[in-house]
């Protein structure tokens, strides 16, 4: 008797001549991208372009490979080519030296070292410090040249040609490609030309981030930006490589409440720095989110710098600035998932020899990051987003309310009593992570990771995975994103599940027959946490498209038969109300119950005669459900006396995920175990006084008893079809 055997996900797909390639640089949305309906910041919003419309489209509506512009010598070639695909163009000899340099840096990067020194900000901060401490004026301001100095960019034509050039060979190795729209790079050159600083507010998810950026627009020879950057990164050798590339560094910690003065005399120097390089005419770089997503899935923003470019507009003589939200889409990180970190274990510290094991051990790979994809959102003033917002929120939405449990207010955490003049630019921050999230491209990884952990947790044959993949991927373009690689109304081909599985092969096992078709072979997650949370890492790229159905579904399979559209609706806004550290459901300029009831009618109401909808249903509970869980986990961990002891967030989350065989109702998935989640959770826990600050024993019973009793209600529900 022929016995099933494993077969290596490479040789699977070889084996079955799965030749065709996949047309990577097609957009399937009008480029360059729209913006906001709900507030009017742009006239158009984003939208699927039809057959027609992909048909006529020409190169610089599509994604273009830039590793591939030395071929043809690139921005002012385009035009030029027939094709999107530059990859069949050929490669002449020293193509890339020629390339770098010839190509421009045109623009100057003046010091602005005086200009800060004598701000009336840094001027007022050293004079508050002489009166505090008594020491000399001369003394204090040599603190602030220090501090100056411990920040400041040093930014080299010629250093960042000579990376430029390395960067093609970086690149190259570690990506299929890297691809970027004409369209959208053109509005960004527009705006330059305005003579209005330009400010690049990217999502965060690889070390690559800081590099990308600054390595496209150099190529469009728009002014290259000031990157805002850690000081961990600030490490021998490694830091002035930065530092001559355009990074300044910035503590990551500033304690507000310091009574030395230390701290309010750096962020006058900080605020200065970064209000002077804008008056300069120069741009900035810096990440909303503050670090890298450590789950794959946008993070709440930080409003620190944000703050100083608002201050810097509204009071000291910067004029405006352009706003444009980044993303990206790489089937695959540089530094892979933060497995250990997500499992619980200690963060290890950089250092400059880590830098250099971990570049040596990445460029030992090929081609690690898959096709990687940059969206540049369209430029929209600050001043354009303030009157929006102001009008929006203000007229629609009470701003000092009072703390209802379970309120749906609760979901917009941009209104923060506690800090009433940040109102507008919480709300800013809010929409621009909104922006960059919603205009980014999913990769086929993302989409087939979602796949076997929301449909087919227990295993399935290939043949079913390609149908829900082609019907989950006509939904999601027809809400109005792109798929990498993927061509809306053609036939399915398996080399799309070649592109996503090469990714997540260590996940996944693939078994069957001798000579048996690649339909019919058998695919199922391996039984290790491991296996698990580097799906739902790559499953969270998708959270944004299908959470206000999640939400819905959840409530839907979990509420008797004939329950009202009204009940179903506010259900699902206390799920999202509860989940609103992890995701932001919808816009500052949204209202949020609309939002869900439009789903509503167009999702749950149509769910009974369609049985691909039924299928949707379970598939959306299970997108939302393991962050439930996960706060289950920890509510329940509180109730428990081991944990009364503990002093901080990290021990105490080491030890909720150290025990991973507890006892709970119903079934629970094992990527609900990670310290991202459970990090959350504390989050949310502490906003709803249920803990307080550093303690982890129940503060408020009734408020704790009722959430559980609700995760009970929702958690109990079916998962699987």
């Amino acid at each position: 008797m022929l016995k099933s055997k494993k077969i290596m996900i490479e040789n699977l797909f070889n084996e079955n001549s799965l030749d065709q390639k996949l047309n990577i640089n097609l957009s399937n949305l009008k480029q360059p991208l729209g913006g906001c309906v709900s507030c009017k910041l742009c006239e158009t919003s984003q939208r699927r372009r039809t057959k027609s419309e992909n048909i006529t489209a020409t190169v610089e509506e599509n994604f273009i490979d830039v590793l591939d512009f030395s071929k043809f010598d690139g921005v002012k070639n385009i035009h030029k080519l027939t094709s999107i695909n530059t990859k069949v163009l050929p490669s002449l000899w020293f193509a890339d030296f020629k390339y770098v340099f010839r190509h421009g840096l045109n623009h100057e990067y003046p010091s602005v070292m005086e200009k800060v020194i004598m701000s009336k900000r840094v001027y007022k901060a050293m004079e508050e410090e002489v009166t505090r401490s008594g020491n000399t004026l001369a003394y204090v301001k040599k603190k602030v040249l220090n501090y100056f100095y411990e920040m400041k960019a040093s930014l080299s034509k010629f250093i960042c040609r000579c990376c430029a050039y390395g960067l093609y060979k970086i690149f190259r190795k570690l990506m299929k490609s890297l691809l970027v729209c004409p369209r959208q790079m053109e509005k960004i050159k527009e705006a330059e030309k305005t003579g209005i600083p330009i400010i690049y507010l990217p999502l965060h998810r690889s070390h690559l981030d800081y590099l990308l950026i600054t390595w496209i627009v150099w190529h469009w020879d728009i002014r290259l930006p000031h990157i805002a950057s850690g000081d961990n990164l600030n490490l021998t050798g490694f830091g002035w490589l930065l530092r001559a590339t355009g990074a300044f560094f910035i503590r990551r910690k500033i304690n507000p409440e310091d009574s030395g003065g230390n701290d309010a005399l750096y962020r006058a120097v900080l605020h200065s720095y970064m209000t002077e390089i804008l008056k300069s005419g120069m741009s900035l770089e810096f990440f909303l989110e503050g670090t890298r997503s450590r789950f794959g899935k946008s993070l709440l923003p930080k409003n620190g710098l944000i703050s100083n470019v608002y201050e810097a507009v509204t009071e000291e003589g910067v004029n405006d600035v352009y706003l444009v939200p980044v993303s990206y889409s790489y089937d695959k990180t540089v530094e892979g998932i933060f497995m250990n970190e997500l499992m619980g274990h200690k963060k290890k510290r950089e250092s400059i020899l880590g830098v250099f094991m971990g570049v040596w051990n990445v460029l030992k790979l090929t081609e690690q990051c898959g096709n990687v994809r940059v969206t540049f959102g369209t430029p929209t003033l600050l001043s354009e987003y303030l009157n929006a917002m102001k009008n929006n929120i203000e007229e629609s939405i009470e701003l000092n309310y009072p703390a209802t449990p379970h309120s749906y207010r609760e979901l917009l955490p941009w209104h923060d009593a506690n800090t009433p003049r940040r109102t507008i630019i919480r709300a800013v921050g809010f929409h621009i992570i909104y922006d960059a999230t919603f205009q980014s491209s999913i990769s086929v990884t993302s989409l087939i990771s979602s796949i076997l952990l929301c449909q087919y947790r227990n295993g399935a044959k290939l043949s079913d995975v390609g149908e829900t993949f082609l019907e989950l991927a006509s939904d999601i373009t027809n809400k109005g994103f792109d798929i990498v690689g993927y061509e809306p109304d053609s036939e399915f081909s398996y080399t799309l599940l070649k592109e996503g599985f090469q990714h997540i092969g260590k996940c996944v096992n693939i078994t069957g027959e001798p000579d048996t078709d690649i339909e019919n072979y058998n695919v199922s997650i391996k039984e290790s946490q491991a296996a698990y949370i580097e799906l739902a890492y790559n499953k969270n790229g998708i959270v944004h498209i299908f959470m206000i159905e999640s939400a819905l579904a959840l409530a839907y399979v979990s509420s008797p038969l004939g329950t009202s559209k009204n009940d179903i609706v506010n259900i699902a806004l206390i799920i999202c109300s509860t989940l609103r550290f992890e995701a932001v459901f919808c816009k500052p300029c949204e209202n949020l119950r609309k939002k869900v009831e439009k789903i509503y009618d167009q999702f749950i109401a149509t769910e009974s005669e369609d049985y691909f909808i039924s299928k949707k249903v379970i598939y959306c509970s299970n997108i939302l459900r393991p962050f439930l869980q996960t706060l289950y986990i920890v509510l329940k961990a509180l109730y428990s006396t081991n944990y009364t002891t503990i002093k901080t967030d990290t021990l105490f989350i080491r030890k909720v995920l150290s025990d991973v065989s507890g006892k709970y109702q119903f079934n629970i998935f094992q990527e609900s175990f990670n310290s991202d989640s459970v990090h959350n959770s504390l989050k949310l826990l502490r906003a709803k006084e249920i803990i307080l600050s550093s303690q982890f024993k129940i503060n408020n019973e009734d408020e704790a008893l009722s959430l559980q009793r609700f995760l009970e209600f929702i958690l109990n529900s079916k998962d699987s079809v």
